[in-house]
């Protein structure tokens, strides 16, 4: 993994709320929060914010996957912003961050899907949290900006943003955020539509990727706040335990895979949406084994299967994620084969063994 990237700024009038995600917000007080933020994420800013610590390791090699291109968005796809807490170390500085988010159906009408790895469960960290859908150089917000109070992200239990947790639950490393209205009291669903989720789909689509990377020119950053597109085909890729250069090891599974080039780091996320003929439908996020990977030209994601829409339904209700037992960890196995542990018990081997990536067929 390359070293973590330093754009760092202290940040002055941080606003902090909580609150359940199911209750009607106070509509006064949540327009004068979103028009404070608003003020807070100036194009400036937005471009001085990074990804997440887990995907700073995605490198660009030369393009060997399917050609993406730069382009003006949708506006179901947008990003995630905030300011996270540089450590104990630096009491007073704060870092800014970025992931990609996809509104989605919901009673509300203020569901976001994302990656689970973008945000840890220590809501202390994070200050001046928004979701800004269709974010671009030239149109930093076209369609407002949404906050997000700390007690509004649904996630698996056991996916507590550790690394411990990320290595064991690459099987859900999906998030669903509720956002408020923004200042003139509109819900995001209201304003820019929703993307219907897919569940159960199988493994082989065409995908339309999106993505907001984290680019590099010069040898130096140059920021460039405009989403990447892709459209591909996806495999079925399946892993038992494996460590990874670093010396994390990683729960095997069953993933959705796409190889798009230039999805460097920045992308976490960013939705795969069923394209080709098919109704569009959200089918994926960037995340799951590895965080979404480790090379900018092929991605992954967690399978959209019952364990996934067990977090959309419970997050559309506005309750916790319950854990099913089969999920709760248990202390590492010992040394043996991967295959040695049924399936979704355990944690983790200390073996590796081989991976498969099934070639896409026909869309269905």
């Amino acid at each position: 993994m390359k070293r973590s990237l330093t754009a760092t700024a202290a940040v002055a009038a941080l606003l902090a709320a909580t609150g359940p995600a199911w209750s009607a917000p106070d509509r006064a007080s949540a327009a004068d929060q979103a028009r404070e933020l608003e003020k807070f994420w100036t194009p400036r800013r937005m471009a001085e914010a990074e990804p997440v610590e887990e995907q700073q390791a995605r490198e660009r090699p030369p393009p060997s996957a399917s050609p993406s291109h730069t382009f003006k968005g949708i506006k179901e796809v947008g990003t995630f912003y905030w300011a996270q807490k540089a450590g104990d170390d630096y009491p007073d500085r704060y870092d800014y961050r970025f992931c990609g988010g996809t509104v989605v159906p919901s009673p509300g009408k203020n569901l976001v899907a994302s990656a689970a790895h973008c945000f840890d469960s220590d809501g202390r960290r994070r200050k001046n949290f928004v979701f800004v859908p269709q974010h671009s150089a030239k149109s930093p917000m076209p369609h407002g900006m949404y906050p997000i109070n700390e007690g509004h992200i649904f996630k698996d239990p056991g996916y507590t943003g550790s690394k411990e947790s990320e290595e064991n639950f690459t099987d859900v490393d999906v998030a669903f955020l509720a956002t408020e209205p923004r200042g003139d009291g509109k819900e995001v669903e209201s304003v820019v539509g929703a993307v219907p989720m897919g569940f159960n789909t199988g493994f082989h689509h065409t995908v339309h990727a999106i993505g907001y990377p984290y680019l590099y020119g010069g040898g130096n950053y140059r920021p460039k706040q405009d989403p990447l597109s892709c459209t591909t085909p996806t495999k079925k890729y399946v892993t038992g335990n494996t460590e990874d250069s670093g010396g994390r090891l990683w729960r095997g599974g069953t993933f959705t895979e796409i190889n798009c080039d230039g999805y460097v780091g920045g992308t976490s996320g960013g939705p795969f949406i069923t394209a080709g003929g098919e109704p569009p439908r959200l089918i994926g996020v960037t995340g799951g084994w590895m965080t979404g990977g480790h090379s900018a030209d092929t991605s992954f994601a967690s399978y959209f299967d019952d364990d996934v829409k067990r977090i959309y339904d419970t997050a559309k209700a506005g309750v916790n994620v319950p854990l099913p037992p089969s999920r709760r960890p248990v202390p590492p196995a010992a040394a043996g084969p991967a295959e040695a542990a049924p399936a979704g018990a355990g944690q983790l081997s200390s073996s590796t063994s081989a991976s498969v990536a099934e070639p896409s067929g026909t869309s269905r």
